[in-house]
C-alpha cells in the first residue's frame, strides 16, 4: 500500500491519501495551493499546501 501525506489547504489538517490507482495533481499558482484527486471519489478533490514538485517527489520515494 503506498500513501502520500499532504496537508490541507484550508484546515491546516494532515491529509493522507492511500493511492490504489490513479491520481490527478493540478498546480494553481493563482490560487497558491495543488489539488488532488483520485477518481474515486467524486468531490472535486482536496486542495493541498504542497506544491506540484513536493508531491511528485513523495510519489518518487514511493516508486523506489
Amino acid at each position: 500500500m503506498k500513501m502520500l501525506s499532504l496537508t490541507l489547504q484550508g484546515s491546516g489538517k494532515r491529509l493522507t491519501i492511500v493511492i490504489n490507482g490513479t491520481i490527478g495533481i493540478a498546480e494553481s499558482t493563482e490560487k497558491g495551493h495543488t489539488t488532488i484527486t483520485d477518481g474515486t471519489h467524486n468531490n472535486g478533490g482536496w486542495e493541498v499546501k504542497e506544491s506540484y514538485e513536493e508531491i511528485i517527489t513523495q510519489l518518487e520515494k514511493l516508486s523506489l
